[in-house]
């Protein structure tokens, strides 16, 4: 139902950008931060609270996969490399953080640097769960 809504919303191009930013991100935050941001500039549609929720929704996602085998949000988009190394906590502890970020989406006081911390804590949950 909410990819219907994205669709009628005209919000699916900027959803599937931020999907393809999500399976391959640089490894630099400032790097994804920009990439993030020109999405956020694109059509005027796509807001913050759309990119945070999208990016949280994908961490759950992830972490649901390694755990059970199933996605619940983006089933049909392609799954990033090395999945199987992900740490399953590490993903859900960036979910949780993520639902402060989202709190504060519509008035950052700087955008770049709110992308920025999202891109950190999106970027240290994708490391690879140490043995």
């Amino acid at each position: 139902m909410r990819v219907a809504q994205w669709k009628e919303e005209g919000q699916l191009a900027p959803i599937d950008a931020l999907v393809d930013t999500l399976i391959a991100p640089p490894a630099d935050p400032g790097q994804l931060a920009a990439r993030w941001d020109a999405l956020l500039k694109g059509d005027g549609q796509f807001r913050m609270e759309h990119l945070v929720e999208g990016i949280q929704r994908w961490l759950f996602d992830l972490a649901q996969e390694r755990l059970t085998g199933e996605v619940r949000y983006h089933a049909g988009w392609p799954r990033p490399q090395g999945i199987d190394a992900l740490n399953p906590m590490a993903l859900l502890a960036a979910w949780r953080e993520l639902g402060q970020f989202r709190r504060s989406a519509r008035h950052p006081l700087n955008q770049l640097l709110f992308l920025e911390s999202i891109a950190s804590h999106f970027l240290r949950a994708l490391r690879p769960a140490t043995a």
